[in-house]
């Protein structure tokens, strides 16, 4: 079963089960699970019902590319935990980084670190712009963030754009180019994620 990932361990967030089940299979089949996968319940986030967690290892490369890539974005305008607005239309021009998240993702967690480091090295650039598009309430990421530092512009309830942008796990990343097309896309915390995220960001900017 080609499932699209190039991963060697890693873990991720699903938002269904069914799909959950299929890499549970394949994983099973090939025999290279580091462990099955549990099962948590989130009763706060009325719109998601239920997350699966899995940790495993691929020992090929199955990565395919994704059909959006080259193709443009759906349209957005929201505002930040800060009240800054921020527009697609008006983001033409600018290389735009997005990640989709939520306060109760293990591996989201785990790559704040890194993607703070990103966001610090392309401070002074006016070219580049990272959105968290966080699932919870304003006031739960403002909670959050007084134990965990995250310095991507951070969008509360963003459920609309998970459905318009097909998200269907956590993390997920994409990069758009300066034109608002998708340019790169990668779903889950692995080995090669933030060297992936980079590479994506400077060939944008080079554009």
């Amino acid at each position: 079963m080609n499932l699209g990932f190039k991963i060697l361990i890693g873990s991720f967030i699903l938002t269904s089960s069914s799909l959950a089940q299929k890499v549970m299979q394949s994983c099973l089949e090939q025999n290279d699970c580091e462990k099955p996968y549990k099962t948590v319940v989130f009763d706060d986030l009325s719109s998601l019902k239920f997350f699966d967690l899995i940790s495993f290892k691929a020992q090929e490369q199955t990565s395919t590319a994704d059909p959006r890539l080259g193709k443009p974005i759906p349209k957005f305008n929201v505002k930040d935990i800060n009240g800054n607005k921020y527009i697609s239309k008006d983001l033409l021009g600018k290389v735009i980084v997005l990640n989709f998240w939520f306060k109760d993702c293990p591996p989201c967690k785990k790559e704040m670190p890194e993607l703070n480091k990103l966001v610090e090295k392309y401070a002074t650039n006016p070219n580049i712009v990272f959105l968290g598009m966080g699932l919870n309430t304003k006031s739960e990421i403002q909670n959050f963030l007084k134990t965990q530092p995250f310095t991507y512009h951070l969008i509360p309830e963003s459920q609309r754009l998970v459905e318009e942008y097909q998200v269907d796990g956590y993390p997920t990343h994409f990069v758009i180019d300066k034109k608002g097309n998708f340019y790169f896309t990668i779903k889950g915390l692995f080995p090669n994620t933030i060297s992936d995220l980079e590479k994506a960001i400077e060939e944008t900017l080079q554009q």
